[in-house]
């Protein structure tokens, strides 16, 4: 029997922060427990395992935490996990009712938009990129060596295709954060 699991870009696979949390709480029911969240875990998670538990997680995106931001989590029960890039990772272990960290409306909207404002900045630079070098390599291309103008055309197409995700990404959580409002 495996008694650990690695799990490789868990938060590329799940953008979107109730996706994020869903999932490591199906971990949890599963049996699957993550003791620690670090800078890397959005690339290598490891998982052991356990009793399935009841996990409540909260991804909560906040590049700077006010004095008494883990300090109030804390005191209303909330295990810190840890933080990656400027995500923190919360849990709860409940057994009737699932907990809410985001209980109200603003709070919800707050979280998404501050995870919606960070994806627009990879976003921005990624579709500035693409027109950069797309315009680089039409209009430009006379200096450029053939195998150099390729390979900037290449780069165009995959900084593209990022912002392209990226705003999926930010459509997906506005989608998201209005369906959980209803």
């Amino acid at each position: 029997m495996r008694t650990k699991k690695i799990v490789f870009f868990s938060a590329f696979k799940r953008v979107i922060p109730e996706d994020f949390e869903n999932w490591l709480e199906k971990m949890a029911s599963e049996g699957w427990h993550i003791e620690r969240i670090r800078q890397w875990s959005s690339i290598i998670m490891i998982f052991r395992k356990g009793e399935p538990k009841k996990y409540r997680f909260v991804y909560d995106l906040r590049a700077v935490a006010s004095k008494d931001y883990i300090s109030t989590y804390k005191q209303f029960g909330w295990q810190f996990l840890g933080q990656m890039a400027s995500v923190n990772i919360w849990r709860m272990e409940y057994i009737d009712d699932r907990p809410e960290a985001f209980s109200d409306k603003d709070s919800v909207t707050g979280r998404n938009k501050r995870t919606v404002a960070a994806v627009s900045i990879s976003f921005s630079i990624f579709f500035i990129g693409a027109i950069v070098m797309t315009v680089a390599s039409i209009f430009f291309s006379s200096g450029i060596p053939e195998n150099d103008r390729i390979q900037l055309i290449i780069a165009a197409v995959f900084f593209a295709i990022l912002a392209a995700a990226l705003c999926c990404v930010m459509i997906c959580i506005h989608k998201g954060s209005k369906r959980r409002m209803r």
